[in-house]
C-alpha cells in the first residue's frame, strides 16, 4: 500500500514539475519579446521628446468626449482629428491649416445627437464644442480635372481614414484644395490659372479665391503637433500595456524555487520508494514459519526476561519507533533541502544583484567623470565664447560711442552753422525791410511832390510821360494794395528832365544838404510871397485852399505812417504766429514719427515690421499732406493701397495709437476694428490692446469675433427677448473672474519676450 501511495504521488510531482519547466520557458521567451518591444517604444519616445502633462482643459475635453460616446455610443464617432491623419508628416502643417477649427470637431451622425449633445454641454457648464453632422453636411462634387494637375494633390487624397462614413466630413471640410510643395508653385496654380482655385503649401501657406493670403504661422505649428501627439499615446498606451504584461511573465519566472523544491521531493519520493521495495523483497525470500520458530528458540530466555510473548512483539514496537524515526528524518532531509536550493537561489540571486550594483557604479562613476570632464570643457568653451563675445561687443560699443560723439560733434557744427545762417538771414530780412520801407516812403514822397505840382500847376520839364498821369487819389490805409501798385507803376514812366537844373543843385548829394538847400528855397519863397502880397492885391481864397490842401496832404502823411506801423507790426505777429504754428506741428509730428514705428512692430509682434511718416512740404508741412508707408513683417516694400485690408487695419491702428499718446485721452472707442483680420492678427491686437488698456487708457470696443472679445475684461451683449424680436436686452459678463489658461499665459509671455 505504501509503494502504491508514493508511486501516485511521484506521478503528480513529476507532471507539476513538467508544467511549471514549460511556464518557466514559456515566460523567458516571452520576457525577451516584451523587452525588446518595450526597449523600441522607450527609445522612439526619447526621441519624440515627451516631457509634457496635459492640462486640465485637455483632460476635460477628453472626458467630455467619452461621457458623449458613452451616452451616445452608436451616434458619436469621436474627433476629427483622432478619426484620420495624414498620408505622410510633411502634410501635418498644410491639412492642419485646411482643417482649420475643424481639427477638433466632434464627428455625430445625426443632427439630433448633434443638438443633444450641445444640450449636455450646457448643462455640464462644459466649453463650447464643434460638431459635424453627417446628415447634414452639404458636401459639394469633387472636381476630378483638379487631380491632373501638375506638381498639385488634392486634400481629400493626402488624408486617409479606416472610417467609411468619414470622407465624407473630409470632403466637406477640405472641398476641392489643392496641397503643393512650395509657395511659389501654390501662388501660380491658384492665381494664374483661369480659374481661381484653393491651395496651401507644405508650410501652411493659404491662398483663397478671393485672393486672400494666410501665412504659416508658430501657432500652427503647435497646433500641427497634434497628429504626432495622437500616435504618442497610442505607443504610451502600448508602453503601459507591455510593461503590466512584463510584471505577470516576473511573477512567473519567481515560481523557479517552486520548481526545484518539488525536484527534491520527487527525489525524496524516488528514494524511499526505492528503500521500501528493496525490504519487501527481502521479506518475501525468507520463509517465515521457521524464521519465527528459530527466533522464539533463540530469543525464547530474553522474552521471558522482558516479559513478552516472542521477539515479534519487541521487533513490532521497534520498527513502529524506527519508521517513525525514519520519518522524522525524511521530512527533516525535505526542509534541509527546500532551504539548501532556497539559500542557493538566494545566493544565486544575491551575486547577481552585487554583480549588477557594482555595474551601475562603475558606470556611474564613468558617467560622471565624463559628465565632470563635458562640464569643465563646455563651461570652457562657453567662458571662451562669453569673453569673444564680450570683447567684441566692447569693441563695437567703442566704435559705436565714437561715431555717437563724431556724429554729435557734427550735428553741433551744423547747428551752430545754422543758427549763424539763420541770423544772417533774419538779419538780411530786417535790412531788405528797411530798404523796402525806405523806397517806399521815396515813392509817395516822389508821388506827394509830383501831386502838389499838378495841383499847383506847376511846369516842369520832363523826359518823358505827363503830369495829367498821376493819380489825384490820396494814397493812405484805406488804399488797397493793388491800386497803389499800378499808381506807382504809372508814376514810374514820368521821367524828371534834371538838365536845367543849377550846378550847385546838381552837386547835393546828402540829405541833410537837400534838406537845408530846400529850407532855404522854402524861406526864399516865403520873402517873395511876402513881397508880392505887399505889390498886389491878395488872393484870400488861394491862400485858404493851399492851407487846406496842406491839412489834408498832412492828414493823409499821418494815417500812411500809422498804416505802415500797424502793417509792420501786423506782419511781425503773423510771423510770430506762424513760427508758433510750425513748432507746435512739428512737436506732435516728430512725437508720431518716433512712436508709430514701435508702436506698429508692437502690434505686429515682429522686429522686421517697419513704419514711418513723412511730410510732403517740409517747410510747411501742415499746408499739405503726411506721406504714411509700412513694411508688414516677411514682405518688401509696397504702397499703402498695395496692402491687404489686414494690413490696412494693423497700420491705421498703429497711426491712431502713435498720434494718441501724445496727448493721450481717458478712453477709446472702437467699433468692429478686427472685421478685416484673421485670427491671427486678432490675437496680436488685442493682446496689445489690452497691455495698454491695462496701463494707460480705458477702451470701448464692438466686435462680433469671439477670438477678439474673449480677451476682454467685461462683456456686454445686446440680445433679443425671447420668442420676441421687438424687444431686447442687455447682458453683462466679468471675465476677470476667469483667468486665461496656463498654455495661453505662457504663449503670451513668450511673444511679449520676443
Amino acid at each position: 500500500v505504501f509503494a502504491s501511495v508514493q508511486s501516485e504521488s511521484l506521478t503528480e510531482e513529476k507532471k507539476k514539475e513538467e508544467m511549471l519547466v514549460k511556464e518557466m520557458e514559456n515566460s523567458t521567451t516571452r520576457i525577451a519579446e516584451v523587452n525588446e518591444e518595450l526597449n523600441k517604444i522607450v527609445g522612439e519616445l526619447q526621441n519624440a521628446r515627451i516631457d509634457y502633462h496635459e492640462g486640465k482643459r485637455q483632460q476635460m475635453r477628453a472626458e467630455i468626449v467619452e461621457s458623449l460616446k458613452r451616452l451616445y455610443p452608436d451616434s458619436v464617432f469621436g474627433r476629427l482629428l483622432d478619426l484620420c491623419h495624414p498620408i505622410h508628416k510633411k502634410y501635418q502643417l498644410a491639412v492642419t491649416k485646411v482643417f482649420s477649427k475643424y481639427v477638433t470637431a466632434i464627428v455625430v451622425a445625426t443632427e439630433k445627437t448633434a443638438r443633444d449633445c450641445i444640450q449636455f454641454l450646457k448643462q455640464e457648464r462644459a466649453e463650447p464644442e464643434t460638431f459635424l453632422a453627417l446628415d447634414y453636411l452639404e458636401v459639394k462634387p469633387i472636381n476630378e480635372r483638379l487631380r491632373e494637375i501638375k506638381g498639385a494633390k488634392m486634400i481629400v487624397d493626402v488624408v486617409q481614414t479606416p472610417f467609411a462614413p468619414l470622407k465624407k466630413v473630409i470632403q466637406f471640410v477640405s472641398g476641392n484644395g489643392l496641397v503643393c510643395e512650395t509657395v511659389k508653385e501654390a501662388r501660380q496654380i491658384a492665381f494664374d490659372g483661369p480659374v481661381r482655385l484653393k491651395t496651401v503649401s507644405l508650410d501652411g501657406t493659404l491662398f483663397l479665391k478671393s485672393g486672400v493670403i494666410s501665412g504659416g504661422s508658430s501657432d500652427l505649428r503647435v497646433k500641427a503637433r497634434c497628429w504626432d501627439d495622437k500616435e504618442i499615446n497610442k505607443m504610451k498606451e502600448r508602453r503601459d500595456t507591455l510593461i503590466t504584461e512584463l510584471k505577470d511573465l516576473m511573477k512567473i519566472k519567481r515560481k523557479e524555487t517552486d520548481l526545484k523544491q518539488l525536484q527534491a521531493q520527487c527525489h525524496g519520493t524516488q528514494t524511499r520508494l526505492k528503500y521500501s521495495q528493496s525490504e519487501l523483497d527481502l521479506i518475501k525470500k525468507k520463509h517465515l514459519p521457521n524464521l519465527y520458530m528459530a527466533e522464539d528458540a533463540v530469543f525464547q530466555e530474553f522474552c521471558e526476561e522482558i516479559g513478552i510473548e516472542n521477539i515479534r512483539v519487541y521487533e513490532q514496537e521497534h520498527v513502529r519507533r524506527q519508521e517513525e524515526i525514519d520519518k522524522r528524518r525524511l521530512e527533516f532531509e525535505n526542509q534541509k533541502t527546500r532551504l539548501s536550493v532556497q539559500l542557493e537561489y538566494n545566493r544565486e540571486h544575491l551575486q547577481k544583484l552585487t554583480e549588477t550594483v557594482s555595474k551601475l557604479r562603475d558606470t556611474i562613476n564613468k558617467d560622471e567623470s565624463e559628465i565632470t570632464g563635458l562640464q569643465k570643457e563646455k563651461r570652457l568653451k562657453k567662458v571662451k565664447e562669453i569673453e569673444e563675445e564680450e570683447q567684441h561687443l566692447k569693441d563695437r560699443l567703442s566704435v559705436q560711442k565714437s561715431e555717437i560723439i563724431k556724429t554729435q560733434s557734427e550735428a553741433e557744427e551744423l547747428r551752430k552753422t545754422f543758427l549763424t545762417l539763420n541770423r544772417e538771414a533774419a538779419k538780411l530780412q530786417k535790412e531788405a525791410a528797411a530798404i523796402e520801407a525806405s523806397l517806399e516812403d521815396k515813392r509817395l514822397r516822389r508821388h506827394n511832390m509830383l501831386l502838389e505840382c499838378k495841383v499847383q500847376d506847376l511846369k516842369i520839364r520832363l523826359l518823358s510821360g505827363s503830369l495829367n498821369d498821376i493819380s489825384e487819389v490820396e494814397v493812405g490805409t484805406e488804399t488797397e494794395d493793388t491800386q497803389i501798385t499800378g499808381i506807382y507803376e504809372r508814376e514810374e514812366a514820368i521821367k524828371i528832365d534834371y538838365n536845367s537844373l543849377p550846378k550847385e543843385l546838381k552837386d547835393l548829394e546828402s540829405d541833410k544838404e537837400i534838406e537845408a538847400h530846400l529850407n532855404q528855397i522854402q524861406q526864399e519863397i516865403k520873402s517873395k510871397e511876402s513881397i508880392l502880397m505887399k505889390t498886389a492885391v491878395p488872393n484870400l481864397r488861394a491862400v485858404e485852399k493851399l492851407q487846406i490842401a496842406r491839412t489834408k496832404f498832412q492828414e493823409s502823411m499821418e494815417a500812411f505812417e500809422t498804416s505802415r506801423k500797424e502793417a509792420r507790426v501786423s506782419k511781425q505777429e503773423f510771423e510770430e504766429v506762424k513760427k508758433k504754428r510750425y513748432e507746435l506741428f512739428s512737436q506732435c509730428f516728430e512725437h508720431a514719427s518716433i512712436v508709430i514705428d514701435q508702436v506698429y512692430k508692437k502690434l505686429c509682434r515682429n522686429n522686421s515690421a517697419q513704419a514711418f511718416l513723412s511730410p510732403e512740404n517740409p517747410e510747411e508741412p501742415y499746408l499739405e499732406g503726411i506721406g504714411f508707408n509700412c513694411v508688414a513683417p516677411g514682405k518688401r516694400f509696397m504702397p499703402m493701397d498695395s496692402l491687404s485690408g489686414g494690413e490696412k487695419t494693423v497700420a491705421a491702428l498703429a497711426l491712431i495709437f502713435a498720434v494718441h499718446s501724445f496727448r493721450p485721452a481717458p478712453f477709446f472707442i472702437l467699433d468692429e476694428i478686427d472685421a478685416a483680420l484673421d485670427n491671427t492678427n486678432i490675437d496680436k491686437v488685442s493682446i496689445f490692446i489690452r497691455e495698454q488698456a491695462h496701463k494707460q487708457f480705458q477702451m470701448i470696443v464692438i466686435s462680433l469675433k469671439e477670438e477678439f472679445y474673449s480677451k476682454a475684461d467685461a462683456l456686454i451683449g445686446v440680445c433679443p427677448e425671447h420668442d420676441d424680436y421687438v424687444f431686447s436686452r442687455v447682458l453683462t459678463l466679468d471675465l476677470t473672474q476667469y483667468p486665461e489658461d496656463e498654455e495661453e499665459t505662457v504663449n503670451h509671455k513668450r511673444s511679449s519676450l520676443e
